[in-house]
């Protein structure tokens, strides 16, 4: 999806993203879902209209709090997809962003731990980076030319 210039930094400048710190295994936390029951199959599909209702939303060029209200509901189904998803650490760094004035974010990847994505108001910023000081924060910008390959090791045979 093309996003306006504009557009594209305004979501920029409203997007925080911390590093919580830990390790997992994903396939732990993703096994239960590889025969999901008839709850989980129904909260995949409930993320998939989620997912579809975000994209609606980018088309119109919707505010960073309604995207992170987006986020926000997307994140309460996810977390309940599988046991360790949503650890109490990460529980508590997301209330306390939410104290602090983030509309609303995700955990990416599969859970358990990783990356927080937040998106607010850039004028809460300073209260959501004074509640997550613990962690680390790593920039966010948009990739115009998609992922890449940017180390390769050898194959050893």
């Amino acid at each position: 999806m093309d996003l306006s210039t504009e557009y594209a930094a305004a979501i920029e400048a409203g997007t925080l993203m911390f590093y919580l710190g830990g390790q997992r295994r994903a396939e732990a936390l993703l096994r239960p879902l590889a025969r999901p029951s008839a709850e989980q199959t129904a909260r995949l599909m409930t993320l998939r209209g989620h997912c579809e209702g975000f994209a609606a939303a980018l088309r119109r060029q919707a505010p960073v709090t309604e995207l992170g209200a987006l986020l926000d509901e997307t994140w309460q189904v996810k977390r309940r997809l599988s046991a360790g998803i949503c650890p109490p650490r990460v529980d508590q760094a997301y209330a306390a962003a939410q104290a602090s004035g983030a509309a609303g974010g995700k955990l990416l990847g599969a859970g358990g731990t990783g990356c927080l994505l937040l998106m607010a108001e850039p004028s809460t910023h300073a209260g959501i980076r004074g509640a997550l000081g613990a962690f680390t924060e790593l920039p966010f910008h948009f990739e115009p030319r998609g992922s890449r390959v940017l180390l390769t090791e050898p194959r050893h045979r």
